[in-house]
């Protein structure tokens, strides 16, 4: 059944005071799903609106709606990885006509542009992996969504590790190995200072196929200190500090996810009833 939640909240500091209302809704399509092969299923849908008054009075309002599908028939692989990416995603609109899927909202649905991790659950029924988008926020009067269409490509994944040895040779130079080709990743620097070596990897773009990636001493991972990521003109950088002031006996360790294979579904549902 849809829940309803409710809260009220005040925050305050010596400059702002915040008054907040969080009204959130949530629960299961209310209308019944039939699973068909190759089509995904619409797992649950979240509302959120909240409203705050900052202190010059000014009114500020946000509204959401998360979708969470599930792809029920993926093949039978022994992987708890995933990649998914959407090829095609029709314009979204609630029963008054309202346009959910705006320009603003699409050009941060990360799928539309690339691959993404999907988050997999073990648990339950909806074993597998899901992926969730997040709309506007239908009208307070709509009873339910006209329709979602679209295509996405889910693949599930296995972990490839890539080693490459004294990291001071890296430096400023494009890492050289065969599983790293297509995603154009440089080592921008490695410096070491105050007992830490920092290093700063540089991509094209960021993607969901660098799993993780780490300093090794032997067989021993370095304890990481702190990571950060920054977006740059040309692409994206990540950098990681370490704990370690040895770079040359360190070795860069990098976990690629490598699809198995690729299976498409589809997004068909009509008249998709509001929580």
């Amino acid at each position: 059944m849809p829940k309803r939640m409710i809260v009220k909240s005040g925050y305050g500091t010596l400059l702002v005071w915040l008054l907040s209302t969080l009204d959130v809704l949530s629960g299961l399509p209310l209308n019944a799903q039939v699973v068909v092969k190759g089509q995904a299923r619409l797992e649950s849908i979240t509302i959120t609106r909240q409203s705050w008054t900052a202190l010059n009075g000014v009114e500020h309002h946000d509204s959401s709606m998360m979708l969470r599908f599930w792809f029920p028939d993926e093949p039978k692989v022994p992987a708890k990885h995933y990649l998914a990416k959407m090829s095609v995603f029709a314009s979204v609109k609630d029963d008054t006509g309202l346009v959910l899927s705006t320009s603003d909202r699409l050009k941060k649905i990360t799928s539309l542009d690339q691959e993404v991790n999907c988050d997999f659950s073990s648990a339950g029924a909806m074993e597998g992996p899901h992926l969730e988008i997040v709309l506007d926020a239908p009208s307070k009067q709509a009873k339910f969504i006209k329709a979602i269409s679209g295509i996405v490509d889910v693949s599930p994944a296995k972990i490839e590790v890539v080693e490459l040895s004294n990291i001071i040779e890296l430096s400023g130079k494009s890492l050289d190995h065969p599983k790293l080709k297509h995603l154009g990743i440089r080592c921008q620097s490695v410096a070491v200072e105050n007992g830490l070596t920092t290093v700063v990897l540089h991509m094209p773009k960021k993607s969901a196929r660098l799993y993780d990636w780490h300093l090794m001493s032997g067989n021993d991972e370095l304890q990481l200190f702190g990571s950060g990521q920054s977006p740059a003109n040309d692409g994206v950088v990540l950098d990681k500090a370490f704990v370690g002031d040895k770079p040359k006996q360190y070795m860069l360790r990098l976990q690629i996810l490598e699809p198995i294979a690729t299976k498409r579904f589809t997004l068909e549902l009509k008249e998709i009833k509001l929580p």
